[in-house]
């Protein structure tokens, strides 16, 4: 019975501390606990892509028409502030403001690098500039006169131009990875450097002078999706 007595109370001085110190791990409401559970903080996301549809006015466009631009970016974000952009805009169009005398089909392809910068950390307005590139071509229907009897004359130009660009955007974020956006954006472009045509006057496609000249000025909605 005395030895009986003493392993009891060996093992009652062995196991009391234990369980205090057990108890004091698993309550939460405890201060003193010896593991404090933290959150873990993810690293936003560095690549985005987007995609877009946008009204614009084109100085490709006749005076007074809008036509409808399809736009894809790729972007790296380099820090909370900057971002480095690539960008691909695409244009269709077709007019026949005289159907009996001519029609104009215009397909164009732009493609741009820009820095954005966010200039204010909490508010999400992003300004950037930058370089663009613009292919098009054109093709320009104009019928013979009926009683000629004389064919429909074709007359077609690829032209490439150098220009500048700037935006203007703003993002709604909905999770970590989406956000939707608005943008405002404008592109100048020079003389083109190559123009390729079957007219002996390629000023019939309108191809600017040798200064900077309006290009573009759009206004339009896009996804960007963060990986």
């Amino acid at each position: 019975m005395k030895y009986t007595l003493v392993i009891l109370g060996f093992l009652f001085s062995t196991f009391h501390p234990l369980g205090s110190v057990f108890a004091q791990v698993t309550n939460p409401k405890d201060s003193t606990l010896l593991f404090t559970p933290t959150m873990e903080v993810k690293e936003g996301k560095s690549n985005h892509i987007s995609f877009a549809l946008s009204y614009l006015a084109n100085n490709l466009l006749f005076p007074n028409r809008l036509g409808v631009n399809f736009t894809s970016t790729y972007s790296y974000q380099v820090s909370d502030a900057f971002e480095l952009e690539m960008g691909a805009y695409y244009l269709d169009y077709y007019d026949d403001a005289n159907k009996r005398f001519y029609g104009v089909l215009t397909t164009s392809l732009t493609g741009d690098v820009n820095v954005l910068v966010q200039p204010f950390k909490d508010t999400p307005l992003r300004l950037g500039l930058g370089t663009a590139v613009r292919w098009y071509t054109r093709f320009l229907y104009l019928e013979a006169n009926p009683s000629s009897f004389g064919f429909p004359a074709i007359y077609y130009a690829e032209i490439f131009q150098l220009g500048i660009n700037a935006k203007l955007e703003y993002l709604f974020p909905i999770d970590e990875s989406l956000d939707i956006g608005v943008r405002a954006q404008s592109q100048f472009f020079f003389h083109p450097f190559s123009v390729v045509s079957n007219a002996q006057n390629p000023s019939t496609f309108d191809v600017g002078s040798s200064d900077l000249r309006f290009g573009a000025l759009s206004l339009g909605l896009f996804l960007r999706i963060g990986f």
